[in-house]
């Protein structure tokens, strides 16, 4: 369609599309549903550093899945695991037997992970644990896909161990 194809030719050219770093404006679930819906005729898509979190990310996998000639795709530096990090907390507050970095503990009625050892004050940091289900409905979509040959994931926190 005509705005597709105005999208394209502005933000890319031919068969590319580079939305990297935080092109992905305006309401989020009608842009990533018109990036969904572009993909269709793309062979390479950047959507590097856009805050694309897991409900996008799954989202797009259907897209991946419609798609036969897309060979490249980078969604690096986003946070499709979903994870977010406390400020510094008084482990005294925090339920938990260890504070060492990778111990899982309870905040907030929430299970999380210390993601910075307690300090000589008492004060810890916490990331909370990656939601994988984005990253494994990329995963299922790549696997069935047939064009795909280079995919970036690259800083998208889901590296801690849970």
């Amino acid at each position: 369609d005509a705005f597709g194809k105005g999208l394209i030719k502005t933000s890319g050219m031919g068969k590319v599309l580079n939305l990297s770093q935080g092109k992905l404006g305006g309401d989020r679930a009608t842009v990533i549903s018109v990036v969904g819906q572009l993909m269709r005729g793309l062979t390479s898509l950047d959507l590097s550093a856009n805050k694309i979190n897991v409900h996008e990310v799954k989202e797009l996998a259907g897209a991946i899945l419609a798609n036969a000639s897309m060979t490249s795709i980078n969604l690096s530096s986003n946070n499709i695991a979903g994870v977010t990090e406390t400020g510094y907390v008084k482990a005294s507050k925090v339920q938990g037997s260890s504070f060492n970095v990778g111990d899982k503990v309870v905040y907030e009625g929430k299970e999380m992970v210390v993601s910075k050892a307690k300090d000589n004050d008492g004060y810890i940091r916490m990331s909370t644990i990656p939601d994988l289900a984005g990253i494994k409905s990329i995963a299922d979509a790549i696997r069935v896909s047939p064009s795909i040959t280079s995919v970036s994931l690259l800083g998208n926190y889901f590296d801690i161990e849970t």
